[in-house]
């Protein structure tokens, strides 16, 4: 698709440096100033189990070539104009390592100005509060999708995380999809993982939350579901939507650093395939986005 390959050759010169500051950390700036930042944090290594996958294909004959698919569990700091923003905020702290990534990045959890949550799940709320209970972040306000927080208060699956959510109250806002957030970031919904998940748009990046679990299966193969995926049907229009973007994508599951640059080709038939590249093995005829500094 010639549409296609003009947005990846723009996509690809978007970031002008990426540098390591500690194990499960990395940050990039973007192009053309350098004065916005995103930070990669891993908050936890992860693999996905192949029979986590199913296909809602019918019939597809589909087996998953590998017995689990590499992951992780990536939360992301955006500072810009003088904001920090964090995407997300992984395990609860017994079990993720944000807030010693933090504190390795000598970045103190009561300068975050604002948590943009993409959906409500543990590995996502978690990270909110310290053990005993109290906010992780004493002065964040947390943005969360009004449909998501509407859908989590009749859930009584996801009822136990309201221990995260509930040191904030008096800071929550909630968003409709479009509503300018912090930053200068944009939501849209991304429906299907669950009820209100939303992604976040800023230029020619999105934070795509859970809209893949495993890109090495999904990406070639976007009708493959996760049994986490509470609609399925909703979930693979979405994981479409992402895939045909054209922008640079930061995933929660996405193998560290987190992001991935998505190609599509439409065959004479006008079947779809796609295809991905991480910011360290982008084909050598196409722009490097990153440099060391």
């Amino acid at each position: 698709m010639k549409q296609g390959a003009l947005a990846l050759g723009m996509a690809l010169g978007m970031f002008c440096i990426a540098s390591f500051a500690a194990e499960g950390i990395r940050t990039f700036r973007l192009l053309p100033d350098g004065q916005i930042r995103i930070t990669a944090i891993q908050d936890a290594a992860n693999r996905m189990p192949a029979g986590l996958f199913f296909d809602t294909v019918p019939d597809s004959g589909f087996k998953p070539a590998q017995k689990d698919y590499a992951a992780s569990v990536n939360v992301f700091l955006v500072e810009k104009d003088g904001k920090r923003i964090l995407i997300d905020a992984g395990y609860p702290v017994e079990r993720g390592k944000l807030r010693e990534r933090l504190r390795a990045m000598k970045a103190d959890p009561a300068t975050i100005d604002a948590i943009l949550i993409t959906h409500i799940h543990p590995d996502h709320v978690g990270g909110l509060t310290a053990e005993s209970g109290t906010p992780l972040f004493p002065r964040a306000e947390l943005h969360i999708a009004k449909k998501e927080y509407d859908a989590w208060k009749n859930d009584a699956a996801r009822a136990n995380l309201k221990r995260h959510l509930a040191p904030y109250e008096g800071r929550i806002r909630l968003f409709e999809s479009g509503t300018p957030l912090p930053g200068g970031l944009v939501p849209e919904l991304r429906e299907g993982h669950t009820p209100g998940h939303a992604v976040f748009h800023l230029d020619g990046i999105c934070f795509i939350g859970d809209t893949f679990h495993a890109i090495d299966l999904q990406v070639p193969r976007p009708t493959v579901c996760a049994r986490f995926d509470m609609d399925p049907e909703r979930a693979v229009a979405s994981r479409k939507a992402v895939l045909r973007s054209g922008k640079w994508l930061f995933g929660a599951h996405v193998p560290f650093p987190g992001c991935i640059l998505t190609e599509g080709k439409k065959a004479a038939d006008g079947t779809e395939s796609f295809s991905c590249h991480g910011p360290d093995s982008v084909r050598p005829h196409r722009k490097t986005p990153f440099v060391s500094p």
